[in-house]
């Protein structure tokens, strides 16, 4: 720097992230924008098709089985028994009771299908979060620097203006001192 020419101030940016830090970011984002990585299936477990398999091999067929084993057939020995196996309302009452438990495993399953949507969304959104508080960078202000010049000048319009106000209290003092 010469005597003549100030440094003005400037922003400057220092890393506060530790490279390890910065390579599981990366993996996060990796898993949350892609779903790969070693984070995909973290962020990327919700599919549909597969809930609606599972779903149906634990809940919707054992239901279906129960119903088609063991319910119809105990609701038709006693109908046989009571001697109303001849009419029509105890098979419009057996397809009634198969289409509300239809009803009911779907409504079952849409909870399900929600439930693992709103898992996945809030699992995204925990990791999303402390990604967006990191800062991986800080900024500051360097602050700049007269010249020497403008360093000397300062001085001595300080000097200056002391020596000025001692001569003025001089005078002023005298001239009230008559």
């Amino acid at each position: 720097m010469s005597f003549f020419k100030s440094k003005k101030a400037e922003m400057k940016k220092f890393k506060t992230s530790s490279p390890l830090m910065d390579e599981m970011l990366k993996m996060i984002s990796q898993g949350l924008k892609t779903g790969q990585g070693p984070f995909g299936q973290a962020f990327g477990g919700y599919d549909p098709d597969e809930i609606s398999s599972l779903f149906q091999k634990g809940v919707g067929d054992p239901a279906r089985r129960q119903m088609m084993e063991k319910t119809l057939p105990g609701m038709q020995q006693g109908m046989v028994a009571s001697g109303l196996n001849r009419s029509s309302g105890g098979q419009r009452m057996g397809n009634d009771m198969q289409m509300d438990m239809e009803q009911q495993l779907s409504e079952m399953l849409a909870r399900q299908q929600m439930g693992a949507r709103e898992g996945e969304l809030n699992r995204q959104m925990q990791a999303i979060n402390p990604i967006l508080n990191t800062q991986t960078h800080q900024t500051y202000v360097q602050p700049g620097q007269q010249s020497g010049f403008q360093s000397m000048m300062a001085a001595l319009a300080q000097v200056g203006g002391q020596a000025a106000g001692q001569a003025a209290g001089a005078y002023t003092g005298a001239k009230f001192a008559r």
